[in-house]
């Protein structure tokens, strides 16, 4: 028969199983009709010494006319050793961002960051990243897609930066991983972060300070009173061992697997540090200043430098 939309319209179901009717001028070209009613396009081919069948698109959603050009689309990529059923096979099996996302935290982030910076990929990750583009195929994902991401983002665009980083790391892995070729998220411009400051009156010290005196667990005061003092980072005080310290020579020895930049340093410390870690020294009960840190499952001190804003009228 000659496949037209009329011929299309005359077909009837069979009883059972399905009909396939057969195109008069392009060779495996036809229109297969199920029990159900369903009408589709197929075209069956021969490629390295196997027998294929592809199917094209549904009627009516595809044309006769339409699905006729493709079939012959078809033909010259089988002639050049092209299997579209193939091609479909692997595009169906082509890892989602979903899956490059689960393979970044195994493959890469629990091995190489720290705590804090795996729990802000999840995060990120949960919130943007995976709602807007977890179902997306890794090497289907286009600059565009990642720029509307970031943009949607814009009223908070430290934040959006920190996504847009991600993406970049997670896509410069999956293209050493070959699961694609170029990073979408590479020449997508970040948004311009002003940095803020905050200069405290001596007013406002002595508050902070009544307020840490006043707080009710003195060993969260004490860290971050060492934090307010050196200026380390919650993490590296928090994490910090005995065997770290020279109290005699006034200075604090940080491993290079707790620092950010991953090299050792040496942080000489000031009188009112050195005054924190004799009397912690006094009360020593364990390798770590800070026991209590070392056990929990999340090291923050989050929630009591909140408090003891609050409580100095700094919040």
């Amino acid at each position: 028969m000659q496949i037209t939309d009329r011929a299309m319209k005359s077909l009837r179901a069979p009883k059972h199983g399905n009909l396939i009717f057969w195109d008069d001028d392009i060779a495996g070209f036809g229109a297969r009709i199920t029990a159900a009613g369903a009408v589709a396009f197929i075209l069956n081919y021969r490629i390295n010494g196997r027998q294929r069948r592809h199917t094209i698109a549904r009627w009516p959603a595809w044309t006769a006319d339409a699905a006729r050009d493709e079939a012959k689309d078809l033909w010259k990529d089988i002639r050049r050793g092209i299997d579209p059923q193939e091609s479909r096979e692997r595009q169906r099996t082509e890892p989602t961002v979903a899956e490059l996302a689960a393979d970044y935290l195994e493959r890469h982030a629990q091995p190489y960051k720290r705590p804090g910076s795996i729990r802000n990929d999840l995060m990120m990750l949960k919130n943007q990243i995976l709602p807007r583009l977890g179902r997306h195929r890794v090497n289907a994902v286009t600059r565009r897609d990642v720029q509307a991401l970031h943009s949607s983002l814009r009223k908070i665009p430290y934040h959006a930066n920190r996504v847009l980083s991600l993406l970049h790391m997670m896509f410069s892995l999956a293209i050493g991983w070959g699961w694609c070729k170029e990073n979408p998220a590479t020449g997508v411009e970040r948004f311009r972060e002003e940095k803020r400051e905050t200069w405290l009156s001596e007013t406002q010290l002595h508050a902070l300070s009544a307020a840490l005196d006043a707080y009710p667990d003195q060993e969260a005061a004490d860290a971050l009173r060492l934090l307010i003092l050196t200026g380390a980072r919650m993490s590296e005080v928090l994490l910090a061992e005995w065997t770290h310290f020279d109290l005699k020579r006034g200075v604090w020895t940080k491993p290079s697997h707790h620092t950010k930049q991953k090299k050792i340093e040496h942080v000489p410390l000031n009188r009112a540090a050195l005054s924190i870690l004799a009397d912690l020294a006094e009360n020593r009960r364990s390798d770590y200043l800070f026991p209590g840190a070392k056990s929990a499952s999340r090291v923050t001190l989050r929630r009591p430098w909140i408090q003891v804003l609050k409580a100095a009228g700094l919040a």
